[in-house]
């Protein structure tokens, strides 16, 4: 089972405001437009005429809304007259950059980004946000390059850290992103989600002691860190502990009650349990909130099986199979559960076909026993 919660932060050069009329953004001196700022933004709309460069960028900061732009389009808008009247204005081009990114077009916003670090190379925000855009693009190498380079400007910048980690887990080098989150951490003691993803890149190397200690972590700061109660889920099953792997499931399934995943991996723990009944409950739950959950059928099939309600697994393992034709065992599995029906000949068709796909346990068991041929 794969861990969850990948966090990635927006950028965090976006100025802050307190409340403020427009009127009073058209008379402020240039450094307090810059730190001040919010109106409706119908009234924004009516108003972007004999303005300066930093009060056109300043009203584009007000549609700054939870994490994005309310309208990027609208502040593209605004930050291009921004730029027309000042091309030397890096902010500009970075929070246009931000936009962009806010649209899902990478390119253009590293555009803004390189061309607001030309204008000023010591811009730790820039390179941390054209980072993002890199990681996104998928682009690791250069995410993790802008990242260092946020650092080496501020080397106290926790989430710089934090972002690092971030690339260099994609990337499936551990050791540094746990180097990373580490520093993170250091930087900033109360930072949650360091230590989930610091508890995912133990996970990922097996170590999962080390990853519980992170999770309980993360719950300790956040009590309603669903996906932290859910990997340490993960974790508990690794090490065999399906009690606590089940109870922390619940958790999970508590804070978030559709969550499919949750649901089918507490059906595993129920299954080696033996609990066939509970874990059931569990797969049907997966299925109806998820009815393309190919995993979730073929082990609810598995629970038929031991069972022996061998037409329903049958049934389980043929959806499984039409949702993910290429899994081996699912049919290895339903050909198991046609010999017990007494059909062979469907049995020994699944067989060779498990056999086909690189898994021949199983024909060659049913060869011995005279099943097949």
């Amino acid at each position: 089972m794969k861990p969850k919660a990948i966090y990635v932060f927006p950028p965090l050069f976006l100025l802050m405001f307190t409340t403020v009329t427009f009127a009073e953004i058209k008379t402020l001196p240039q450094k307090e437009q810059e730190q001040k700022g919010e109106v409706p933004e119908a009234q924004v709309k009516k108003t972007s005429q004999g303005l300066t460069a930093s009060q056109l960028n300043t009203i584009a900061l007000i549609l700054w809304k939870d994490g994005g732009f309310s309208d990027p389009d609208k502040a593209i808008e605004y930050l291009n007259q921004a730029i027309e009247l000042d091309p030397t204005y890096d902010m500009a081009y970075t929070n246009r950059g931000t936009a962009w990114e806010n649209k899902g077009n990478y390119d253009q916003a590293i555009k803004d980004y390189s061309k607001a670090l030309e204008l000023n190379p010591k811009d730790h925000d820039a390179y941390y946000a054209r980072g993002l855009a890199w990681k996104k693009k998928g682009n690791y190498d250069r995410a993790i390059q802008d990242y260092s380079k946020t650092i080496e400007l501020n080397p106290n910048d926790a989430e710089a850290y934090y972002a690092r980690g971030l690339a260099w887990y994609d990337k499936r080098n551990y050791d540094p992103a746990i180097k990373d989150y580490t520093q993170s951490i250091e930087l900033n003691p109360a930072f949650h989600m360091a230590y989930t993803n610091r508890g995912i890149a133990w996970y990922e190397k097996g170590n999962y002691d080390q990853a519980i200690q992170d999770y309980s972590k993360a719950i300790e700061l956040k009590k309603n860190n669903t996906d932290a109660y859910y990997n340490r889920g993960n974790a508990w099953y690794y090490k065999n502990d399906y009690d606590q792997a089940i109870k922390d499931y619940s958790n999970a399934l508590e804070l978030n009650p559709n969550d499919a995943d949750a649901y089918y991996a507490r059906g595993l723990a129920w299954y080696d349990k033996r609990n066939y009944d509970q874990a059931i409950l569990d797969f049907d739950k997966a299925i109806e909130l998820n009815p393309k959950y190919a995993r979730a059928y073929r082990d609810r099939g598995n629970a038929r099986y031991y069972k022996k309600n061998y037409g329903l697994a049958i049934q389980d393992y043929s959806k499984a199979i039409e949702l993910d034709p290429k899994h081996v065992k699912t049919y290895s599995n339903r050909g198991l559960a046609w010999a017990k029906n007494g059909n062979y000949d469907k049995s020994c068709h699944d067989l060779q076909k498990a056999c086909e796909l690189g898994y021949c346990e199983a024909l060659l068991w049913a060869m011995k026993k005279g099943l097949c041929q």
